[in-house]
Parts: structure tokens; sequence; C-alpha cells
């Protein structure tokens, strides 16, 4: 199978493109080697060393290294994995059904994650990223999202944020007036085990805690839960 590399505005990421879809269902992201048990591709990719992030879906993998001068070999590496797992029909991951997305929603949590999936992931997944809703705060107004993959640690990012993601939100979701990133921490220690959602909403609620009194403090409108 051809293999397209393309670079993304974050110069410590790749995107490697599939010209033929593999055959898995969701995406796939492990940041610094954790959790690869059931994952034997990226277990292989971190094995390389010096890499931060794997982000994989069926149409291309993303990969975030630390230091961006070193994609001259690693890319030739990177590109050697896929193709041996694609010749040699092996499982990038092995799949069980589960989706990190919780399946309950409030209905205005639905409508955020509604509008993010049909007009900003499939933008972002252009450049090798993703973007994945966390939280709404009814009284900040402001939706927290993970930036992923290519997006992770990119340069650009605020100004995806801001200009994109941010406008984008304010013009389909009523009361939406704030977007912010909450920091990916669901690798650290005292994390290992937890299940995923538990990961987002920790992070998310402590992002809350910190954004919330500004907008008490400046007179802001306060919604209703």
């Amino acid at each position: 199978m051809f293999i397209q590399v393309q670079t993304t505005p974050n110069p410590a990421a790749l995107q490697f493109v599939f010209m033929e879809a593999l055959a898995l269902k969701g995406t796939h992201r492990y940041v610094r080697g954790e959790g690869c048990a059931r994952a034997p591709f990226m277990a292989r990719v971190f094995a390389l060393g010096g890499v931060e992030e794997v982000l994989l879906n069926r149409e291309f993998v993303s990969v975030r290294i630390a230091d961006p001068h070193a994609w001259g070999l690693m890319k030739i590496e990177v590109l050697g994995l896929i193709s041996d797992f694609i010749e040699d029909g092996l499982d990038f991951v092995y799949e069980d059904g589960e989706g990190e997305r919780p399946t309950s929603h409030s209905a205005k949590d639905a409508e955020i994650i509604a509008v993010i999936d049909h007009y900003v992931r499939p933008v972002v997944a252009r450049d090798g990223g993703d973007i994945v809703f966390s939280a709404f705060d009814p009284v900040s107004r402001t939706v927290f999202i993970e930036m992923r993959g290519a997006c992770g640690g990119c340069p650009s990012s605020q100004l995806t944020l801001k200009q994109g993601i941010e406008r984008i939100l304010k013009e389909q979701c009523e009361g939406v007036e704030h977007v912010r990133e909450v920091e990916s921490e669901a690798y650290d220690d005292e994390d290992r085990g937890k299940p995923i959602i538990d990961k987002w909403k920790e992070r998310a609620q402590s992002s809350i805690q910190k954004i919330r009194p500004r907008f008490l403090h400046a007179g802001k409108p306060i919604a209703k839960d």
C-alpha cells in the first residue's frame, strides 16, 4: 500500500496517510508509551525513542516527537513499521468495541459535540490532529476541549482555538462564549488505571474551578446549571 507523508503546522508532527483505509472503528491515541498492551503498532513506534504521541484512525497515523530535527531517520523508521504491519496483516490495535467518549451527555453537551464532530474534527484531521470535547461549564459559558495528535503542542494551536474552534462554537451553540484547552495529564502516575472519562472529568473540573472566579468577579452574567 502506498503511504503519503504530509507535514503539519506542527514541526514536531508528521501525518502518514493510508491510500486505503484500515479496518479500524475509532480513533486511538497514546501518549509517551503508556497503555500500549493492546496496541502493538504504537508500542513499536514508541520503542523507536523520542516519540511523544501517536494518533491513529482508519485513514492516517499522526506521530509527534520531542525533537523535530530527528525526523530525517525517524520518518523512514515509522514508514517501515507501517509497511510491515500492513504487508504482514498485523493488527495495529486490538479493538474491543469500547470508545473513549462516554455514551450519555446532557442535551447541551450533545449539541456541542455534534458541532465539533461536523465542523471541526474533519478540518483538523487534514493536518493530522483531533479535537475532543471534555466539558461545558454553563457558569463561565466555557467549552473545554483536548487537542490531540499534531494539534498538541502546535505553535498555531491557540490561533486555531480562538479564530477557528471558538468562533464556530459561538456561532452554532447558543450560550457558548469561550473555548479553553484542557492540558493532557491522563498519563501521570497518579492517574494510571483510571477510566478515561474520569480523567477527563477531573481535568475539566480543575480547569473550570480555575476559570470561574474570573467571570464571577468581572460581573459577567451567570447562567443557571
